[in-house]
């Protein structure tokens, strides 16, 4: 089956632990409103580009992300079945640690392949592999939403378009897709 040029990516629905709460003084009488915290999420799979196995793991694309990061065991596995190219840092003294997750990781540079797909009821669709360049993660207990952040720059984004479409509010098709009761669908397209 040949690749998709837009994928739809799923709208997830996370509890804070503090919700963001708020009154509006120009509606008084609407109460107290919820922020909901919302995350596009997909699944992404690490291509091997020659042909032994993939791997796929949840993601979130994140676009406050400055690069996509990884987590600890999550890029160990891609790297024991020789799916990452180590990139070497320039200066490594000099470099600021990533701060991801609530947490600071010192980290390595990688160049993976990277795969987005949407599983539908009768088929997967997906977005041609690219190459991402993301940060591999050294501390195992800087946490993320998901094993792969995806970020902003060198990655999936690259020759791409992040589109929100309105829809009518509605249950959602699939329990894992919020997006419908938000009145909102997210896509990404190849352009």
């Amino acid at each position: 089956m040949p690749p998709a040029t837009r994928i739809r990516l799923r709208v997830e629905e996370r509890v804070p632990l503090t919700p963001c709460r708020y009154t509006d003084p120009a509606d008084p009488g609407a109460g107290v409103r919820v922020v909901p915290y919302l995350r596009l999420t997909t699944s992404a799979c690490i291509v091997n580009r020659s042909g032994g196995r993939n791997w796929v793991d949840a993601a979130v694309l994140d676009t406050g992300a400055w690069i996509t990061a990884i987590e600890a065991s999550a890029w160990q596995k891609y790297d024991d079945a020789g799916l990452i190219e180590h990139l070497p840092i320039v200066e490594p003294d000099g470099m600021s640690p990533s701060f991801v997750g609530g947490a600071t990781s010192a980290y390595r540079l990688g160049r993976l392949w990277i795969q987005l797909l949407d599983p539908q009821p009768t088929k997967i669709a997906f977005l041609s592999a690219v190459p991402v360049v993301a940060q591999l993660l050294l501390n195992p207990g800087c946490r993320l939403p998901s094993p792969i952040l995806l970020g902003l720059h060198l990655g999936v984004l690259d020759g791409r378009r992040l589109t929100r479409e309105p829809v009518l509010p509605a249950p959602a098709p699939l329990a894992s897709d919020r997006g419908s009761w938000f009145g909102q669908q997210w896509y990404l397209e190849t352009v």
